[in-house]
C-alpha cells in the first residue's frame, strides 16, 4: 500500500514539476481481458515537449519477476510545433502465479537531470494451468523461445537403411553361405582351398593351386579353357570382362607349366594366383 502511494506522489510530483515543460501519457496496445503466459505485452509511452529535444529522454527501467521486456524501439518527430518522443517497450509474460491484476515495472525518463516518470499501467493476467511454457510459447513475433534441440526423424532412418545396407554389402563380399549358389560357386570353392594352401608357400601346394584354380576355370565358363577359346568364353561372361587380361595369362602360363617339366614356382607368382582367385570370388557373386 505504501509503495502505491509513493508511486503517486512521485507521479504528481513530476507531473506539476514539468507540466509547463512536457506533457506525457502512456498506454498498452491491444488490451485483453486477460493475458496468459507467454503472450506479448506493448507498452506506448510518449513525451511531447514545446522544444526541441537537445538529448533523448532515457529509460530507467525497474525490473520485475513474471515479465521481461524482450523488444523497444524509439520514434521522435514533430507536429503542429510540438516535438513527439515515442518509446514502444514490448514485454513478454513468463508468470506463474494466479490470474488477477498486476502492474506493470515502472517506467522513469532522464531528461538531463529532469526525471520524468510515467504513470504505472496495470494488466490483466489469466494463468492457464493444462498448458505448459513452451506449448504457448508460439506464433508470436519476437518471442523469446527456449533452445531444443530438434531431431528429424526422416533423416534418422535415411541414415539407419544407408548404413544397413552399406554393412549388408560388406557382409555379403565377406561370407561364404553354401545353400546360397552364388557363394557357393566353382570360384568359391576354390577360394577356400587356395587359401588354406597358400598359408604355407611351397612348390607342392603352388602346383595344387594352380590345377584348383584351372578347374573352377572350366566349371565356370562351362569347357575345359586353353589359350585357343579363353577369348570367346570370357567375352559370352561379361561379368569377368574386367578381368579378362589376367585371366587369359594365367590360362596361358597354366598350359605352359601343366607340359612342361620348368619349375614355375615362386612366391610372387603363388601370391599372383591367390590375388587372382579372390577376385575371382568377389565377381562371381555379383548380381
Amino acid at each position: 500500500m505504501m509503495r502505491i502511494i509513493i508511486t503517486i506522489f512521485i507521479t504528481l510530483m513530476s507531473t506539476h514539476v514539468f507540466s509547463s515543460d512536457f506533457e506525457f501519457k502512456n498506454n498498452i496496445i491491444d488490451v485483453k481481458h486477460g493475458y496468459q503466459v507467454g503472450d506479448l505485452l506493448i507498452l506506448k509511452n510518449t513525451i511531447i515537449s514545446k522544444e526541441k529535444f537537445l538529448e533523448l529522454p532515457a529509460l530507467i527501467d525497474e525490473k520485475k519477476s513474471g515479465i521481461r521486456l524482450v523488444k523497444q524501439n524509439t520514434n521522435t518527430f514533430t507536429e503542429k510545433g510540438n516535438h513527439f518522443f515515442v518509446h514502444k517497450l514490448t514485454y513478454q509474460i513468463f508468470q506463474r502465479s494466479k490470474g488477477g491484476n498486476f502492474s506493470l515495472p515502472n517506467h522513469v525518463y532522464t531528461i538531463g537531470k529532469q526525471k520524468l516518470t510515467m504513470p504505472t499501467q496495470n494488466y490483466w493476467f489469466s494463468q492457464i494451468v493444462a498448458s505448459d511454457l513452451n506449448d504457448v510459447l508460439i506464433n508470436s513475433l519476437d518471442q523469446v523461445k527456449p533452445f531444443q534441440l530438434e531431431v528429424n526423424k526422416n533423416n534418422f532412418y535415411l541414415l539407419l537403411v544407408f548404413t544397413l545396407l552399406t554393412l549388408g554389402i560388406l557382409i555379403y563380399k565377406k561370407i561364404d553361405l553354401p545353400f546360397i549358389k552364388k557363394m557357393n560357386g566353382p570360384f568359391a570353392i576354390a577360394y577356400k582351398k587356395i587359401n588354406l594352401l597358400h598359408k604355407k608357400s611351397n612348390q607342392a601346394n603352388y602346383d595344387e593351386s594352380v590345377l584348383i584354380l584351372l578347374d573352377s576355370c572350366n566349371k565356370s565358363f562351362g569347357k575345359n579353357t586353353n589359350i585357343f577359346n579363353i577369348e570367346e568364353l570370357i567375352n559370352s561372361h561379361s561379368k569377368f570382362h574386367s578381368v579378362k587380361y589376367a585371366i587369359k595369362s594365367f590360362v596361358a602360363l597354366t598350359n605352359s607349366e601343366i607340359y612342361s617339366s620348368q619349375n614355375y614356382y615362386s612366391e610372387k607368382r603363388f601370391n599372383d594366383v591367390f590375388q587372382l582367385v579372390k577376385m575371382l570370388r568377389v565377381i562371381e557373386k555379383k548380381i
